[in-house]
């Protein structure tokens, strides 16, 4: 599922949110073969935590966007902003490094 996710990013039209994206699968794939290997249940509930923080920040954006003029900008700007929350977030724990 990773894979894919990783697969369908626009890396031209989506700039810094892609990367940031890009970044988050790559550390949820790391939490994943640390669990796998650690017997790990905590940190499959925190990761599941993490991509529920994705689909949460993809509504903002969504609800922003339809309520917002600025359009594409406005969603470069938020989604972004979102995105490297939550790398931020998935990088900085020690059991995902």
């Amino acid at each position: 599922m990773i894979g894919h996710l990783q697969s369908v990013l626009d890396f031209d039209r989506g700039g810094a949110v892609a990367r940031n994206l890009w970044n988050f699968y790559n550390a949820a794939r790391t939490a994943i073969l640390n669990a796998n290997r650690e017997s790990g249940n905590e940190i499959l509930e925190s990761l599941a935590a993490d991509f529920s923080n994705v689909a949460q920040a993809w509504q903002q954006v969504d609800r922003e966007i339809t309520t917002s003029s600025a359009g594409e900008a406005s969603l470069a700007a938020i989604s972004s902003a979102h995105a490297a929350d939550l790398v931020g977030s998935l990088n900085s724990r020690g059991d995902r490094s």
